[in-house]
């Protein structure tokens, strides 16, 4: 035991010869460079400063919340801190779980490609393993709720994956998702709702325009001071098209699976700018049999946001 919890508490390279490293980095891939850090994360340092201490501490994470509540951004910044860069140098890897096709050979396939395993198609996480107990690394599961929701289709096995992953003592594993169906290892992290000083400071350097009002603050607060809600409206009142970053949602393969009811549902719910109480959802969809799995993807997308009981979707904000 003291010697696992020695190696789990080892600064980078310690307990590693110099020819072993050299041998190391130059017989490897490279793997993939996170994504870059948020512009500005607001009202989260507390967060943020616990998650870094976790982290260092290879303790494995799960940040759980509503979907556009702010968790990528919370994991992008936690990704890039120096703290966390000095811990972990290249080896920081992030996977967005949403942009493959959930099921366990695509998840392993995209795990060996991010971190640089160089392992084609590897069967289980056995092959792997050598590679990943190498060094120490830093690995955010983003959209997790995509490959670890039990209700889903083709994703059995994952789960077990991702648990033996985050029980690797020289991994700190990060997972943020919208629901709670994760390792049992991993200390939980609810996200809240921006603070009412946060939510205003997200919009107005989004917007650069005006000086603060009590109009803007009601709104805010109308929208539940919910960040990917406020990031809409700020983007949206500069005048910059959300047609791009709305069709990355419908080309996601999750949307695509929904079918073609999917697309006509969306457009319908367009036409209630208050959103619409879901107890009437039988009576409005009555022709869509599967509305209910469908309001949860667009959930999980970010196309609609779910508050007391009413459907809105963001896009038309």
């Amino acid at each position: 035991m003291m010697v696992a919890d020695m190696h789990r508490n080892a600064l980078p390279g310690q307990g590693d010869t110099g020819s072993q490293n050299h041998s190391t980095q130059t017989s490897v891939p490279l793997g993939e460079s996170p994504p870059p850090p948020p512009r500005a994360c607001f009202g989260r340092e507390e967060l943020i400063e616990k998650i870094v201490g976790l982290a260092r501490n290879l303790t494995p994470i799960a940040l759980i919340g509503v979907s556009g509540i702010g968790k990528t951004s919370i994991a992008l910044t936690v990704l890039h801190d120096k703290r966390i860069e000095e811990r972990f140098g290249n080896n920081r890897r992030f996977i967005r779980c949403d942009q493959f096709t959930a099921s366990c050979a695509h998840f392993l396939s995209r795990l060996s490609a991010v971190i640089g395993a160089g392992i084609e198609n590897p069967e289980g996480l056995a092959p792997l393993r050598p590679f990943l107990s190498s060094k120490e690394m830093f690995i955010v599961l983003d959209n997790a709720e995509s490959i670890l929701d039990p209700q889903a289709a083709n994703t059995q096995g994952i789960d077990a994956v991702v648990e033996e992953l985050s029980q690797i003592s020289n991994i700190c594993l990060c997972i943020t998702s919208c629901i709670s169906t994760v390792p049992p290892d991993c200390e939980n992290l609810d996200i809240p709702t921006l603070s009412a000083e946060a939510a205003r400071d997200t919009f107005y350097r989004i917007y650069k325009n005006g000086e603060q009002s009590d109009l803007v603050n009601n709104i805010l607060r109308q929208l539940d001071l919910h960040l990917l809600s406020i990031t809409l409206l700020a983007t949206a009142q500069r005048d910059k098209s959300l047609a791009a970053t709305i069709e990355l949602s419908l080309a996601s393969p999750t949307f695509l699976e929904l079918g073609s009811d999917a697309r006509d549902l969306l457009g319908v719910i367009a036409f209630f700018p208050q959103g619409f109480n879901e107890d009437n959802l039988d009576w409005l969809f009555p022709t869509i049999s599967d509305k209910e799995n469908m309001l949860d993807k667009f959930c999980l997308l970010s196309l609609t946001y779910r508050s007391n009981g009413f459907v809105t979707m963001l896009a038309p904000l």
